[in-house]
């Protein structure tokens, strides 16, 4: 049939019509480049597709339909995947079916589609239904499964099995025929991975997901149980107008993880599911969110090609954006992504994100998680939903209670009937207690069980004893499960709980009993004491461990560990013999409630009590560090001082610190604390830190739990006794001052601690003088430094630029920055760990507060908080040009959402302060106004005029009556807040004033350009062969030095204002540009034409000082100098202060990088 009768027939409606094989121009190399790299995109973007089956003889000939050579060619997987319709016809033209979903169809070309042969081409090619249906669905699946559908097929060209995968792989490469299949695969597969390094590097939580192993034991629902909930969900999902966010709350035991499970399932199965994270208490990566965005962020780039290269470029512009606040790296890796994504599949239901089990994160975390993901609402084009489940606690109930009441759908598994409850969990007992019937009889024969046991009424009292836990219902069948001999007995002991035990005691009273039944006095005792240490360990410990570690960890013997644990099955989720994998945790957190319970100690000896348990197993983890295996430094054999921990593999790390050795390291004072141990001098503990103080930061910087041992040591300070513990106190005071001013580069690079963080630390300093021993030999001279640690306690790095504005919530717990890098960031006042940078300005941050209930903060030129806390305010200016227009922004803290923009002054905005009642705004500007303004409509109330300069700052007193302002006029002014009258205007500054607060009692601090302060500048000159240094300040002094002892040689007082400096060609004076110094009575120095001076090798590279470009040692920004110049091995540096450093090298004695093994 002619090209013009199949448009004529087959497509009326067309106007063009392309046929593949001759349309391309195969002789020329890049016309086929071209085309192979856009065919996918023509097949897809065309409105219907044709194929002609040349060996399927009539529409009838279904099983010739199947066999079709069509199905084993190469080029054909393309064309069946991309067009959203694909119609087949026969040998005879006539219509055999169509490929495509409902919603595909063209009404504008009156086709006949026939009958769909979706399911017999899925059933041919091994292609998922959804997939065919919409190859969006596809891109869900791996590289490896996508490959999968080439396999068995055959083309042409070899070449060609890799170049018809292109489109399907979104993976543009040039075709070169002749260079083979293997080739052509790798350039593919090179071209696909091409940015995998940056995904891989994402540190997700290990069994997050829903399906991980870590999760294989959490059962599904049965069919015929949940039914009406899993509809609601699912039509929730699917609802176009459904809220952002469903959450499923429950009591312990109700089933939730189970439901989870079931509907992540579905979700998956349907294509639907974005993610899933399930918390798990206790676990290092799973009992906080501080993994939570990576771990999501990771699997949504695996389902959703178009998101995983944004996820990629924000790495790329930001690795270090997972070591930041949740809020930025949710905006990062997961928000900013999103938006870029394509409406979701065309069946209509949204992309879903599971979190199960919310209830059980770190509760600091908690509202935060709820209020980031609320933001999902915004996405309404690509649909994105949030599905979360959670026992009702209260800092989840908190979380929901501060977003809209519109975002979230809450439904209560309390709330569902008795009946409901009591049918599904009859129909999982008699599932389960079939299953053990039938494993049963195969093990002791079918004359052992009857063929209905374990009978009606032993059924329905067991579904009575369960409602409405279903965890009872699984425990109880895992107990049956073990197959004891006698099967009754052990159902007549679950039984006999129902009438005097509480719930708890119905679930794991058995289970207890069960160990002990038929074994003597001394056995019993025996049990309970090995009950004790290992149980009690397993359910107490704050992460998990494998039972490799876990025996490390006790001194016990790995076979006995696995021996005690194998009758505990159905309480604990116990790995197979030898899998070094997976940890041992409980079931259920409702088995450590039972244990630590004071009411079961009466019932049984195999109560746990827990704060001996605690105090057991801190001493065991001092003896594992300090005994067993002790901590050395360079745990990691890096070698060089200057390795970032970022650039060394998890992996690796988890080499030279094992699992039982990592565990101690992290929570032995948690443990200890937990127990309430007493501490004295030269106790375990103080001999520990003797020690292994510095040991220990190094492996908590390599396990990335640095910041936590600042809470570490301030949490032992109370354990010590008083009269007994004075040295162990001052070691405590001392480690803590000795890590908060070292805890950003002993992060950033772990073996600093012995070099960075010694070498700057006061020469009284505890630490210092107990690991003296420990700094590095090529550090041939230190800088000189304190005595004892000055005032200043840490320093905060991140800012880009100069820092101008500060503030601390009225916790004093947070502290807020603003810099000239445009951005605002808070910081934890106790750790210095940044919590998290706020963007979005486009001029400088000069001011920052805090609300007074410390929720909000405001930034830019000015800032302030409403008195509720969750308002803050800014000023500011989109340009510094006068014809601009200043701004005043109001933000929702809490989401981090603009609220209103308040336009009406003149020029910038110079300062912002909320009224006590927070109804009100105060702001100053460069227009030389003062304006009132309405909170909560934003509307302008009052003008106030008199200052003849800028108003840097104008602030409401306490009682909200009056308003004082300081100006660049040198005034202070307080004028009337209700009516903008001048009441008063003190008298005394002379210069502008840019700071004024008032105390508690009504009185005015004011702060001026006028005080005493002042700024000292350097300038630093090195002598040609190295051996002196000069140094100018300000106040006229100039001073000479040796570089290689730092010894002071002559000074010169009153020169004056020295703009340079520089050693004279002859070696004989100074030039200082006001004039020549002559040096020759105190030093003598060659002429510049000697042997001339090598190129300087000590050289500062931003913080670090660098050797042979390998980074040495990291300096303090007070060490590095306004000025600083080096010779050879010296460096100098001349400081603000008007002090010099000096530092040199012993290259001999420095680590050299073997760049062969590269």
């Amino acid at each position: 049939m002619a090209e013009t009768n199949i448009q004529r027939a087959w497509i009326p409606g067309a106007k063009w019509l392309w046929v593949d094989t001759c349309c391309i121009n195969k002789q020329d190399a890049q016309e086929v480049t071209e085309a192979i790299n856009s065919m996918f995109k023509w097949y897809s973007d065309a409105a219907v597709c044709i194929a002609w089956m040349a060996d399927v003889s009539t529409a009838h000939d279904h099983e010739g339909f199947k066999s079709s050579v069509w199905f084993t060619r190469g080029w054909t997987l393309q064309e069946l995947l991309a067009p959203r319709v694909m119609i087949f016809l026969s040998q005879d033209w006539q219509v055999l079916g169509h490929k495509s979903s409902d919603a595909s169809r063209n009404d504008q070309l009156s086709l006949d589609f026939g009958v769909s042969l979706n399911a017999s081409i899925a059933q041919v090619t091994g292609i998922p239904e959804n997939v065919l249906r919409n190859f969006q669905n596809g891109k869900s699946l791996s590289v490896d499964e996508r490959l999968a559908w080439m396999d068995n097929r055959k083309t042409t060209k070899e070449e060609d099995m890799s170049y018809g995968l292109i489109g399907i792989l979104d993976a543009p490469i040039m075709a070169n025929y002749g260079e083979g299949e293997d080739k052509a695969r790798k350039r593919l597969l090179a071209e696909v991975r091409k940015d995998d390094t940056y995904l891989e590097k994402l540190p997700i939580a290990q069994g997050a997901a829903f399906d991980d192993r870590e999760n294989e034991l959490v059962s599904k629902c049965l069919p015929e149980t949940r039914v009406q909930l899993v509809q609601d969900i699912n039509a929730w999902a699917s609802s176009k107008k459904g809220q952002c966010i469903f959450w499923l709350v429950g009591m312990a035991g109700t089933g939730k993880s189970t439901i989870f499970k079931t509907v992540a399932q579905r979700f998956r199965d349907r294509c639907h599911l974005a993610a899933s994270f399930c918390f798990k208490k206790g676990e290092a990566d799973r009992g906080h969110a501080s993994r939570l965005m990576p771990t999501i962020a990771a699997q949504i780039s695996r389902r959703m090609p178009e998101v995983r290269q944004r996820v990629i470029l924000a790495l790329k512009e930001n690795p270090d954006v997972v070591r930041k606040s949740l809020k930025e790296q949710f905006e990062k890796l997961i928000l900013h992504p999103l938006e870029h994504l394509n409406p979701s599949p065309a069946s209509g239901s949204a992309w879903v994100i599971g979190i199960d089990a919310l209830d059980e994160c770190d509760e600091t975390d908690i509202d935060i998680v709820i209020g980031l993901f609320a933001r999902l609402e915004k996405l309404r084009t690509a649909n994105i939903r949030l599905f979360v489940t959670s026992r009702p606690e209260l800092p989840v109930r908190l979380g929901f209670v501060d977003i809209p009441k519109d975002t979230h759908l809450d439904v209560r598994l309390e709330e569902v009937t008795k009946d409901h409850i009591a049918h599904d969990i009859a129909i999982y007992l008699r599932h389960k207690l079939a299953e053990i019937r039938c494993r049963y009889a195969r093990m002791y024969g079918t004359d052992a069980i009857g063929h209905d046991w374990p009978g009606d009424d032993a059924v329905k009292a067991l579904v009575e004893m369960a409602q409405p836990l279903f965890i009872f219902a699984a425990t109880a069948c895992l107990l049956l499960g073990e197959l004891d001999e006698d099967l009754d007995e052990a159902l007549a002991m679950i039984l006999n709980q129902r009438l005097e035990a509480s719930q708890l005691d119905r679930t794991y009273g058995p289970v207890l009993e069960k160990l002990l039944l038929g074994k003597t006095d001394k056995q019993q005792e025996n049990i309970a004491h090995e009950f004790r240490i290992l149980v009690g360990t397993i359910v107490l410990l704050h992460e998990p461990l494998p039972v490799s570690a876990l025996s490390r960890l006790l001194e016990v013997d790995e076979i006995k560990v696995n021996t005690r644990l194998s009758r505990l099955h159905s309480v604990l989720d116990v790995p197979a013999v030898g899998d070094h994998s997976r940890a041992v945790r409980p079931l259920h957190l409702s088995f450590l409630d039972y244990l630590t319970d004071p009411d079961t100690r009466k019932k049984t000896s195999l109560w746990i009590d827990e704060v001996q348990t605690h105090r057991s197993l801190a001493k065991q983890c001092l003896r594992l560090l300090a005994e067993i295996r002790p901590l050395e430094q360079d745990l990691c054999s890096v070698e060089q001082p200057g390795t970032r921990r970022a650039e060394v593999s998890r992996e690796h790390i988890a080499n030279c610190i094992p699992a039982h050795v990592a565990y101690a390291c992290g929570y032995w004072v948690r443990h200890l604390v937990e127990g309430g141990e007493q501490l004295c001098d030269d106790g375990q503990v103080h001999r520990f830190l003797r020690t292994h103080f510095l040991h220990w930061l190094e492996a908590l910087s390599w396990l990335g739990k640095l910041s936590g041992a600042i809470s570490f040591l301030s949490d032992l300070s109370p354990l010590v006794e008083v009269n007994q513990g004075e040295l162990l106190l001052a070691f405590l005071a001392d480690a803590r001052r000795f890590l908060l001013r070292n805890r950003y580069v002993i992060d950033l690079a772990p073996l600093q601690t012995y070099s960075a963080a010694l070498v700057f630390a006061p020469t009284q300093s505890i630490v210092r003088r107990h690991f003296e021993n420990c700094i590095p030999q090529w550090i041939r001279l230190r800088p000189k430094v304190l005595s004892n640690w000055d005032a200043e306690i840490q320093t905060l790095e991140g800012h880009g630029e100069d820092v101008v504005a500060l503030a601390f919530s009225p916790d004093g717990k947070t502290l807020a920055s603003g810099s000239y890098d445009k951005t605002i960031r808070l910081w934890n006042f106790w750790t210095g760990e940044e919590i998290c940078k706020l963007e979005g300005h486009s001029r400088a941050v000069l001011a920052v507060a805090f609300s007074p209930d410390g929720r909000t903060v405001v930034t830019v030129l000015s800032i302030a908080f409403s008195q509720d806390g969750r308002t803050v305010a800014s000023g500011s200016s989109k340009d510094f040009s006068a014809s601009t227009l200043a701004t005043i922004q109001s933000w929702d803290i809490r989401g981090s959402k603009e609220r209103q923009i308040l336009e009406g002054h003149d020029s910038i905005v110079a300062s912002v302060s909320f009224s006590p009642d927070g109804q009100r705004v105060a702001t100053g500007g460069r227009d030389n106004t003062i304006r009132l303004w309405n909170a909560q409509t934003g509307s302008e109330t009052h003008k106030l005029k008199g200052h003849s300069g800028v108003v840097k700052t104008a602030i409401f007193s306490p009682d909200g009556q009056k308003i004082a302002s300081g100006s660049y006029d040198s005034t202070i002014r307080i004028w009337n807040a209700h009516t903008g009258m001048e009441i008063h205007r003190p008298k005394g500054h002379s210069s502008y004033v840019g700071a004024i607060a008032f105390s508690s009692n009504g009185w005015i601090i004011s702060g001026s350009q006028d005080g005493t302060m002042r700024l000292i500048m350097l300038e630093v000159a090195i002598s040609s062969d190295g051996q002196v240094v000069a140094s100018s300040s300000y106040g006229g002094l100039v001073q000479l030095w040796h570089t290689r002892t730092g010894a002071e040689i002559h000074r010169w007082q009153n020169v004056g204002y020295v703009k340079e400096l520089a050693f004279s060609e002859d070696g004989t004076c100074l030039t200082t540009g006001r004039g020549d110094l002559d040096i020759t009575p105190y030093v003598s120095l060659p002429r510049r034409h000697d042997p001339p001076r090598q190129s300087p090798q000590a050289l500062l590279h931003k913080q670090w000082l660098r050797y042979l470009d390998q980074d040495l040692l990291w300096l303090p920004k007070d060490y590095r100098g306004v000025k600083r110049e080096s010779y050879e091995n010296t460096f100098v540096a001349g400081q603000a202060s008007g002090a010099v450093s000096f530092i040199r090298l012993k290259p001999d004695c420095i680590h050299r990088p073997d760049n062969s093994k590269s």
